[in-house]
């Protein structure tokens, strides 16, 4: 009290004091509104001695304030330090803080989300006009959140200022719009003026290709760049970029012939064969429809090529059937014949004469080469039926010549293998069966049969039979069964039998019933 309040005067009396004696101090109004509520109650068996009033004189301040036409709003303020009321709302500011809110949230929306969507729309909007905006558009949300301030405080002068700059901004914003989008004769501007990647850049943020406004650039695009394009690639791409019956397309087409043609042509000529072949690979997609005989006669001359590279009947044979089948011509026709009977010639079985033994095997491996590499020719059937006969008949002819005393290198050629480790043993084994070669003075002079896996030797059993036949066979030159396993003697069965091939001398060692081993001719194993 004494902080904020002032003494003015002091009345006391004894016993109670009277309403009459406090009247010549205080207003009679405020003694007769509020001297009662001073008023002590007194209990039974209670008096009062002695009271006392003071009177204090207490300041008092009152603000008033109003925003624009809304009712005044009053604070006031007490005591000599002249005290706040308690805090409560303040209705004004809080309605144009919400006020200024509401409009201050769109206009970041729409400063930052337009610059957004022109980002998300691709790369062709990456570029200065993009800051442009961002710097308009930011430019008018900061002079309108301002508008919004003011004309929420009824500051009239002020608003016409923010509105000018408002205008300012966003006629800014528009045209930097209007400069930063796509435009269809920018991009045939730049086409006719030759900067093909900024007009293609200008179409693919128009939309897409399919659109009919369009196409018509589009093609005009594809055009100009197939035209100044050396590379057969590109050029298919964009042929194969444009509608089927477009004259443009027409133009990309005979460009992309001459362009092969050159190419292939020039290709051939250093004998890259490759090279050309990949050409018109790249340029078959296109060629194919617009000019299938030229690409023919391009495919025909390819495969020539080839054939005048080959080193075999065969690879000559093959590579001239293509290229007739590519583009007919008597020529081709005619080597095609040659080459085909000097072909059959060559898959003719005829007698053996009297060669050299290795020379002979070594025809028979050249045969069989053939035979099988021409086994499937589904464009000559009988070709491929001359060369089934040829490789049957190789394989005979290579069977009748026995191992047994054939000559080294003989033998070497019969087991078909390509070195040997030991100067007097030749060694060939199967999955399930071993034979070795015995040599002697340069000849094979014996020959040895064992199973190829240590812990089962058996030769006769299911998996072996058939191997060691045809082992067999082959070391004495012509078929021959396995021997019958041998009668027991005297209750127990012998482990070994003898008989002769002519003068070839078998032996052959028994486990009981099952066949161990095989010896042929002279042969120590």
């Amino acid at each position: 009290m004494e902080q904020d309040a002032k003494l003015v005067g002091e009345i006391s009396a004894n016993g109670v004091l009277p309403q009459e004696k406090v009247a010549q101090h205080l207003p009679g109004d405020w003694v007769k509104e509020h001297w009662g509520k001073t008023r002590v109650p007194v209990k039974v068996n209670e008096r009062i001695t002695r009271q006392r009033f003071q009177v204090f004189e207490v300041p008092a301040a009152r603000v008033s304030y109003g925003i624009m036409n809304a009712p005044s709003t009053t604070v006031q303020f007490e005591g000599r330090r002249m005290l706040a009321p308690p805090v409560e709302e303040d209705r004004q500011l809080t309605a144009r803080g919400r006020k200024v809110l509401a409009v201050r949230l769109p206009l970041i929306a729409v400063a930052l989300g337009i610059p957004l969507l022109y980002i998300l729309r691709g790369s062709f909007f990456w570029n200065g006009w993009l800051a442009a905006l961002l710097f308009s558009l930011g430019g008018f949300a900061v002079v309108t959140d301002r508008l919004v301030q003011d004309w929420t405080l009824g500051r009239r002068q002020k608003i016409r200022q923010w509105r000018f700059g408002m205008s300012v901004y966003a006629l800014i914003a528009i045209v930097v719009a209007l400069f930063a989008e796509p435009w269809l004769f920018e991009a045939r501007r730049d086409i006719s003026e030759g900067r093909l990647d900024d007009a293609q850049t200008e179409l693919q943020a128009l939309g897409e290709p399919e659109s009919p406004e369009l196409q018509q650039a589009w093609a005009d695009l594809h055009l100009a760049h197939a035209l100044r394009e050396q590379n057969v690639d590109e050029v298919v791409k964009d042929a194969l970029a444009m509608a089927s019956k477009a004259p443009e397309r027409a133009k990309v087409e005979q460009h992309l012939l001459s362009l092969t043609r050159q190419q292939v042509l020039a290709s051939l000529e250093r004998k890259n064969v490759s090279s050309a072949s990949e050409v018109l690979a790249s340029a078959q997609p296109v060629l194919a429809q617009a000019f299938p005989k030229d690409l023919n006669e391009l495919t025909a001359r390819l495969y020539e090529a080839e054939h005048a590279a080959c080193t075999t009947a065969s690879c000559r044979w093959k590579t001239l059937s293509l290229a007739l089948r590519a583009e007919l011509t008597p020529s081709r026709e005619q080597r095609l014949g040659q080459a085909r009977a000097m072909l059959v010639e060559q898959l003719t079985p005829r007698p053996r004469p009297k060669a050299v033994t290795l020379d002979w095997v070594l025809h028979l491996h050249k045969t069989t080469a053939l035979a099988t590499e021409l086994a499937d020719t589904p464009h000559d059937p009988q070709v491929a039926v001359l060369a089934k006969q040829a490789a049957t008949w190789a394989r005979e002819e290579r069977e009748r010549i026995p191992l047994i005393g054939a000559e080294r290198e003989v033998a070497i050629s019969l087991l078909q293998l390509t070195a040997t480790s030991h100067p007097n043993i030749l060694s060939k084994t199967t999955e399930s069966v071993a034979l070795s070669c015995e040599l002697r003075d340069g000849r094979c002079v014996g020959a040895y049969l064992a199973g190829a896996d240590k812990e089962s030797r058996v030769l006769n059993n299911l998996k072996r039979t058939p191997v060691t036949k045809e082992l067999l066979s082959r070391v004495l030159g012509h078929p021959v069964e396995l021997p019958a396993p041998p009668q027991p003697r005297g209750g127990k069965p012998p482990t070994q039998t003898t008989w002769k091939d002519g003068r070839v001398t078998l032996v052959a060692r028994w486990n009981g019933i099952y066949l161990m081993e095989l010896r042929i001719g002279e042969v120590k194993p």
